[in-house]
């Protein structure tokens, strides 16, 4: 899968209530009905920063696409006021978790600024969690990607550092995500230079929240300024 196409993922994690849409379809659930859900009003969209004239571009861009049409939804998490993500299998198997940024001023902002000093989150451990459960709750694993915007960069950053084994990253993009702390870089350098060069990291141009704290392109990831 493409850069481009994980961005449009990412994009749709800003839908609030996907959870709610995929317990109501009896989690038989795919980003053709999120694509239609969204056509009949049935989707909450919580990114203010984003015109609707945008969204129905970006959604238009999914449509177009039959690859990400036929992507199916194996996981959502639930909406508890931080962070969110869902899981996505492609018919060979490959697994896409895409993690969201944060919804609001919210705890996830308190985490945020924890995350500037300690070596870890609640959320970003809570992110590790999710993320191994879509593994163990998947029979057959191809590939493994995980993406995320702003915060939910950092949480995609974070679990292909973190994960190994069965559970190891293929690849992560980060859009737009923020750094880690001191404690953190020193704390998992081995990590660091095991997992870092399976990240990219795509920032915009003034966007100010990737340059928050410290980021790991000493690492050997790849990064991009848009």
């Amino acid at each position: 899968m493409t850069d481009t196409q994980l961005m449009l993922l990412d994009n749709i994690a800003y839908f609030s209530n996907i959870s709610q849409r995929y317990t109501e379809k009896n989690r038989q659930y795919t980003i053709a009905d999120l694509v239609q859900d969204y056509k009949n009003g049935n989707l909450n969209n919580t990114l203010a920063q984003v015109s609707g004239d945008d969204f129905d571009r970006i959604i238009s861009y999914i449509e177009a696409d039959e690859e990400l049409m036929n992507l199916t939804f194996t996981s959502v998490s639930p909406n508890d006021d931080g962070t969110t993500g869902f899981c996505l299998q492609d018919s060979y198997n490959n697994l896409y978790v895409i993690f969201a940024g944060d919804y609001a001023y919210s705890k996830s902002w308190v985490d945020n600024f924890i995350g500037g000093v300690e070596e870890s989150t609640d959320e970003q451990e809570a992110a590790l969690k999710y993320y191994m459960s879509c593994i163990d709750s998947a029979e057959i694993v191809g590939n493994i990607y995980v993406s995320g915007h702003s915060k939910g960069g950092n949480l995609a950053q974070y679990v292909t550092l973190m994960a190994n084994g069965k559970y190891a990253v293929d690849y992560c993009l980060s859009y737009d995500g923020q750094g880690f702390s001191n404690s953190f870089m020193k704390k998992y350098a081995a990590e660091i230079e095991q997992n870092g060069s399976k990240i990219t990291s795509i920032s915009a141009n003034y966007d100010y929240v990737h340059c928050v704290l410290r980021g790991l392109l000493f690492s050997g990831c790849w990064s991009s300024v848009g």
